[in-house]
């Protein structure tokens, strides 16, 4: 199955806000090397998919190739970016991450999807990307604003994203909060991609994920339970929310007003 699949078709894609490209290479590089996309993983993302829409061919692995010559020339890093400390440990990241085959794996797929211009499907790519557990230094943004990657935990094989504002951590998604995620983006798992998917969010196998995304795609199992069973599935879906477009947490706000109902209704 084509790994596109992983940034498949958003029914509101249209009316979310593009990436405003830039027209040549020559204009891209003088902004990369002044640390303009340097700020944050989202910011890295960005780079990467304009310098692969300028290129001719859009063939991947010369794409690559070139990235990664960009990087280091005749032995001397030139596009190290002139913004600061933070941009200096984005630049560290950027080559880490371009040397990865799980990273390489997960760009390749965002590069090219059909999605690739539109800034919401950015922010996810670059949440992704943040969640590979690369050795990464303390102090590099997922996003733009307001989200900075947080490496207390980073002994443990655990990242979070956490809000400058009021520094709480977002906890790690579940197996089956990762179903929900892709339910919810109208994306389909399929056994032949759930191992990696898993591991993405890291996970060591999709079994378990296949196994909630099958009995989850049904609305029934969603909304049909009862009891005890209520709390724990609104909690996974509001968990879940942050991560999706405004088109797509309209799906979710459908599903837990009828478990909020169930929740307060008189026994």
């Amino acid at each position: 199955m084509d790994r596109t699949s992983s940034f498949g078709s958003d029914e509101g894609s249209e009316n979310q806000g593009k990436l405003d490209l830039v027209a040549n290479l020559s204009d891209l590089l003088k902004l990369r090397n002044r640390g303009h996309f340097h700020k944050s993983y989202e910011g890295l993302i960005q780079f990467m998919v304009m310098s692969y829409e300028i290129g001719k061919n859009k063939v991947f692995d010369i794409w690559l190739e070139y990235y990664r010559n960009s990087l280091t020339l005749w032995g001397f890093d030139f596009s190290i970016p002139r913004g600061g400390r933070e941009s200096k440990l984005l630049y560290t990241c950027e080559k880490k991450i371009i040397n990865d085959e799980r990273a390489i794996e997960l760009i390749r797929a965002f590069l090219k999807s059909k999605n690739r211009f539109y800034l919401a499907e950015i922010q996810k790519a670059a949440q992704l990307l943040s969640e590979l557990n690369l050795d990464i230094p303390k102090g590099v943004r997922i996003l733009s604003e307001n989200k900075v990657v947080d490496w207390e935990l980073i002994s443990k094989g655990e990242k979070h994203a956490v809000s400058n504002d009021n520094n709480k951590a977002a906890p790690k998604l579940s197996l089956r909060e990762v179903a929900l995620l892709y339910i919810y983006r109208d994306q389909t798992i399929e056994r032949i991609d759930s191992n990696t998917i898993a591991k993405h969010y890291g996970y060591t196998s999709g079994e378990k994920l296949m196994q909630h995304y099958n009995k989850l795609s049904q609305t029934n199992e969603r909304t049909g339970l009862e009891g005890k069973e209520i709390i724990p599935m609104i909690n996974s879906m509001k968990k879940v929310k942050p991560f999706l477009t405004n088109i797509q947490q309209k799906r979710i706000d459908t599903d837990l007003l009828v478990l909020e109902g169930k929740r307060n209704s008189p026994v």
